[in-house]
């Protein structure tokens, strides 16, 4: 635990952090999905982002959890809703001791990338909320053990924080380009398509 990493020496903290960054690394770069993505990293530029499932790897090596503590509606000039912000603290998983400075707290926008998918109000605001809570979870684990990600060789930054200039950046692209000496002033990124439903009429009887 942090408690028992705080009365260790700086090289057993070291060693102890070490054997955590590589049981991370024997699980998050050997698991692909059925396309033979990375199940627990996004890869970007080369660089790898880690995401909740893999920061929550992390804190169950410490024998830490995440919980939420709460949910509130963000709303804009008008009164209405505008999106959500979710803060979630870490716990010790044996005693339910909230960890000193284990808590985030992140916000998602109705008109966020996550939310551009469902076509009902009530699926949007879900979606909205689930991924204030996914991002306040990633950067909670974020702010308590980024060092276990560095020594994996992972960027400190979660996959839920990387925005869509940096996507943008590091595309096939706009790397070209810089290559053959352009200089950048804007990146804009490609919009998310979204495939509509299927119409199907409704069959008469005559």
């Amino acid at each position: 635990t942090n408690t028992e990493m705080a009365m260790f020496t700086g090289e057993e903290h070291m060693s102890q952090a070490q054997e955590w960054a590589t049981s991370l690394m024997s699980r998050v770069n050997h698991t692909f999905d059925e396309k033979g993505q990375p199940v627990y990293f996004s890869n970007l530029g080369g660089n790898k982002y880690l995401k909740v499932d893999a920061w929550e790897m992390i804190g169950k090596m410490d024998g830490v959890s995440a919980e939420t503590e709460w949910v509130n509606e963000l709303h804009d000039a008008e009164g209405n809703v505008r999106g959500y912000r979710a803060k979630v603290k870490l716990v010790r998983k044996n005693t339910g001791a909230e960890l000193q400075g284990g808590a985030a707290v992140m916000q998602c926008l109705m008109d966020s990338n996550v939310t551009k998918g469902q076509y009902t109000q009530d699926g949007k605001e879900s979606a909205a909320i689930s991924m204030a809570q996914t991002r306040a979870t990633s950067k909670a684990f974020r702010l308590n053990y980024s060092f276990v990600a560095i020594l994996g060789g992972y960027s400190s930054l979660p996959a839920e924080e990387v925005t869509d200039e940096m996507k943008a950046n590091a595309s096939s692209t706009v790397n070209y380009a810089q290559k053959q000496g352009a200089v950048i002033t804007q990146t804009i990124p490609k919009p998310q398509t979204v495939k509509a439903p299927e119409f199907k009429p409704k069959s008469s009887v005559v």
